[in-house]
């Protein structure tokens, strides 16, 4: 366990030799457009059919669910709170896909 020990130690000295007899980096606010021009364009994420399609089939069950639980609150008359539990779950899952449909677009805008 020593040996361990002296191997971590002996990686702390030469980091912090390496790091003082190195100059530090200018400061410049074109450097990372600079890097980043020079890198090879990156590609588009291009969703595939059969995921737009889940995303339409879900998008589709969830219109249904929610048309039939308004018919069903219509016709009641009343809201129970089973009825605000169901409205929760609905909500939870509408905003599935659409979370997941613009994430990475969200996330692509932030990044730029």
């Amino acid at each position: 366990m020593k040996q361990q020990n002296d191997i971590f130690s002996n990686d702390d000295v030469l980091r912090r030799a390496f790091q003082k007899g190195l100059p530090d980096a200018p400061v410049t606010a074109w450097f990372t457009r600079k890097v980043m021009n020079r890198l090879p364009p990156r590609r588009r994420r291009m969703l595939n059919g059969m995921e737009w399609g889940a995303y339409g089939v879900a998008i589709l069950v969830l219109a249904l669910y929610w048309i039939g639980w308004i018919s069903h609150i219509m016709s009641k008359g009343t809201v129970t709170v089973g009825d605000i539990g169901d409205m929760a779950v609905l909500l939870g899952f509408t905003l599935l896909p659409v979370v997941a449909i613009l994430a990475p677009k969200v996330v692509a805008w932030i990044r730029e």
